[in-house]
C-alpha cells in the first residue's frame, strides 16, 4: 500500500481499534465514528481498504443476515 492517504487511514483504523478493543462496526460506522466524516474519503474506497485490511489479516469481517459486514479487530 503505497497511497499516502491509504496507509493514513489504515493508522487512524488501527489506532482507534487500540483504543477500543471491543470496537466493531459497518462500513458506514467505520466512516462515522473510527475515522470521523471529515476522513476524506469516499465509501468506495474506504470499502476497498478494509477489506485489504481484512486480506493482510489485519481486521476480520463478518457477515450480517442483510449482507452488510461489520468489521473489528
Amino acid at each position: 500500500m503505497n497511497d499516502p492517504l491509504q496507509q493514513d487511514l489504515q493508522l487512524r483504523i488501527l489506532t482507534y481499534l487500540d483504543a477500543h478493543p471491543g470496537a466493531g462496526d459497518t462500513i458506514d460506522g467505520v466512516w462515522q465514528w473510527w475515522l470521523g466524516a471529515k476522513a476524506g474519503v469516499p465509501p468506495q474506497q474506504l470499502e476497498a481498504l478494509l477489506l485489504q485490511m481484512v486480506a493482510a489479516g489485519l481486521l476480520r469481517a463478518h457477515l450480517l443476515p442483510d449482507g452488510r459486514q461489520v468489521f473489528s479487530r
